[in-house]
C-alpha cells in the first residue's frame, strides 16, 4: 500500500503546550495527553486533537473551544485514534462521538476511537479497511447519539459484530462516567452477545 503524503511535520505541535490543567478536569491524565499528542493552545483557549491516517501520518489539528465547546476543523476528519488501533492490531474496540470520549476510553483502559460527530464515506472507508472487527457503540445518551448509532450500523460493513453499549440514566457521555461505571456498562454490553 502507498503511504499517504503527511500534511504536517510533528514539529508543528511544538507550537502549543503539552497539558493544561482543563485537560485534568476532563479526567484526562498528563502520560495520556503526552501520548496521544493532546496540545493546548493558551491564546484561542483550545485544546488541539492530532489527527493521523491510517499510515500515522499527522493529517490535522482539530481544535476544540474550551469555552463554546466549538469545534474547528480544517477539512474532512479521520477516525480519531484509529491509527493507534491498527499500530497495536486490536481486532475490538469501543466507538465514541468525540475526542474526549475517545480519551475516556483509552483512560479507562479500552482501545477507543471517535468519529468527531459526524459520519463521513471517508471514514467509514477508514474503518471498512481497519483491523478491527467488534466495535463497541458508546455515542452520546440522547436523541443525537441514537440517530448517529443507527446512521453507523447502516452504513459499515456487515463483517463487524456490533455491541451496543448503555449508558445510566443521567449520564450524557462516556466521559461523565467513572471508570468502575464505564467497566460494568462494557461488561453489560458484552453479556448481551
Amino acid at each position: 500500500k502507498r503511504k499517504a503524503t503527511p500534511k504536517f511535520d510533528e514539529s508543528i505541535l511544538d507550537q502549543y503546550q503539552k497539558w493544561t490543567p482543563y485537560l485534568g478536569q476532563r479526567k484526562l491524565s498528563r502520560e495520556l495527553c503526552e501520548f496521544f499528542k493532546v496540545r493546548y493552545d493558551p491564546k484561542y483557549r483550545q485544546v488541539i486533537f492530532p489527527a493521523y491516517d491510517l499510515y500515522g501520518n499527522l493529517v490535522m489539528l482539530p481544535k476544540r473551544s474550551i469555552d463554546t465547546k466549538t469545534f474547528y476543523k480544517e477539512q474532512e476528519k479521520p477516525v480519531y485514534c484509529l491509527n493507534y488501533v491498527e499500530k497495536f492490531g486490536y481486532k475490538t474496540a469501543l466507538v465514541t462521538e468525540g475526542p474526549f470520549d475517545t480519551l475516556t476510553g483509552w483512560q479507562y483502559g479500552f482501545p477507543t476511537i471517535g468519529m468527531w460527530g459526524q459520519f463521513s464515506d471517508y471514514q467509514i472507508e477508514q474503518l471498512n479497511k481497519s483491523c478491527l472487527n467488534v466495535l463497541y457503540i458508546a455515542f452520546d445518551n440522547d436523541e443525537a447519539g441514537e440517530k448517529f448509532r443507527r446512521t453507523l450500523k447502516a452504513r459499515l460493513s456487515d463483517r463487524f459484530i456490533l455491541v451496543d453499549v448503555k449508558l445510566p440514566k443521567g449520564k450524557k457521555d462516556i466521559n461523565d462516567l467513572t471508570k468502575e461505571e464505564f467497566m460494568s456498562c462494557i461488561q453489560k454490553a458484552s453479556n448481551s452477545f
